[in-house]
């Protein structure tokens, strides 16, 4: 059986690897790592096969759904903000704060918030 590793070698999987640390409901951290997509030809070149995160929700448990489509958002995340948004100079990961922190200026960066809210107004049977 070919893995990840096979299909891009040790090194280079190292390098595209983004190493992201997400909470379960019940407080636990768990470590995923999340392929950037411009490595995803790599996968398909070597003959595995990716699939689309919305269709993984008929194979993974709510909770893994939740963790991976969370992982998911945070490398995305991690890998738009490489540079500060002040003064361009690389950002590192703040483990304390949860933030991308410019070792430069000192700008503190953190992942947007996009809540949704669901409703139904009901009046009578309207």
């Amino acid at each position: 059986r070919k893995t990840l590793s096979d299909a891009l070698g040790t090194s280079r999987l190292e390098a595209s690897v983004v190493d992201v640390e997400v909470h379960t409901a019940d407080g636990q951290s768990v470590r995923v790592h999340v392929l950037p997509p411009e490595d995803l030809g790599l996968v398909h070149a070597a003959g595995l096969r990716v699939y689309p995160l919305r269709s993984a929700w008929r194979h993974l448990s709510p909770e893994d759904f939740r963790i991976v489509g969370t992982a998911r958002q945070k490398a995305d995340w991690i890998l738009t903000h490489r540079f500060c948004s002040r003064c361009a100079a690389p950002t590192a990961l703040d483990p304390d704060t949860q933030s991308i922190r410019c070792p430069k200026c000192g700008q503190m960066h953190y992942p947007r918030i996009s809540p949704a809210v669901i409703v139904l107004v009901q009046r009578g049977r309207r």
